[in-house]
């Protein structure tokens, strides 16, 4: 169903997925996961007119990596901004992100605004929403392997072993119980065997906290990155997500521009693959609005 084909950007060439055809919509991805992730809402979108663009981001494709690159939220919003530039130069497009993606998008649309219509994000809120939750005993627990990607050396030595397979189904196991099956999780189990490729996914998490994994020619626009969200955003998020608390969803409103926040009930952190339907229709619906 997809078509593979590559962005040349000013921050390198980026590899993204196709579907469909109509008004693009800009979908970015999160972890352990890939673009392949939006195959069931793609359909969906497709049918409704829309065409679905899929970047990897930074790193996740084996085949196109970038040694020694930052992976901070500065050089995500650079990344998405200079996907935006070269896909479509002359007219802003409507973009949805999830975890990682979601971040991607919170950045972009707080200092790059004019590059984006309407928003949908899934699975995270802004990062000043979760000020309040992410330290509680409960969400330290959830997000054990946010500290245990810290350390040196020892998750990558995980990671490109067998046990590392076992480590992303206990992720997507335990974060989204409902689609522990997913099609493409092979795929992503293929991808994350690349020694490459687990540095660059540890290294998003790095960057959260670590000055070295932070590009310093982007401290401007990290600043801008993380400030608050300009074009109206559509937060979705389920109460059964295994990584993050549905409270923290609930308590995003505020952070958002002209915003809302749905909990969609039953559902975990990949929601989109859990209730495809259900996120098609709020993504369209949102976009068109």
């Amino acid at each position: 169903m997809w078509t593979t084909e590559v962005a040349e950007t000013a921050r390198g060439p980026v590899p993204y997925l196709t579907h469909g055809e109509g008004d693009p919509v800009v979908c970015w991805h999160g972890f352990p996961d890939l673009p392949h992730t939006y195959g069931l809402v793609a359909e969906r979108l497709a049918a409704k007119g829309w065409k679905v663009v899929a970047p990897y981001l930074r790193g996740f494709h084996p085949g196109y990596q970038s040694p020694g690159a930052y992976y901070d939220a500065a050089s995500r919003t650079a990344d998405g901004e200079a996907f935006l530039e070269a896909y479509s130069p002359d007219a802003a497009v409507p973009v949805v992100g999830h975890d990682w993606g979601a971040s991607l998008v919170y950045g972009l649309t707080a200092a790059h605004p004019e590059r984006v219509t309407r928003a949908v994000t899934m699975a995270l809120p802004p990062i000043a929403a979760l000020a309040s939750h992410v330290f509680t005993p409960a969400q330290l627990q959830r997000s054990f392997y946010i500290w245990f990607f810290q350390m040196p050396g020892l998750p990558e030595a995980i990671l490109n072993t067998s046990h590392g397979g076992a480590l992303l189904d206990h992720f997507w196991r335990t974060w989204s119980p409902r689609v522990a099956d997913a099609a493409h999780l092979p795929e992503v189990r293929k991808a994350l065997s690349d020694t490459h490729v687990v540095e660059a996914a540890l290294g998003y998490y790095r960057g959260l906290f670590q000055d070295a994994f932070m590009d310093p020619e982007l401290a401007g626009l990290r600043e801008l990155a993380a400030g608050p969200p300009r074009v109206p955003i559509l937060l979705l998020g389920g109460d059964q997500d295994g990584c993050l608390g549905v409270e923290a969803l609930r308590d995003a409103t505020p952070f958002l521009h002209d915003g809302e926040v749905r909990v969609v009930e039953g559902t975990g952190h990949f929601l989109h693959l859990e209730e495809p339907d259900l996120v098609a229709d709020a993504i369209d619906g949102w976009l068109r609005a």
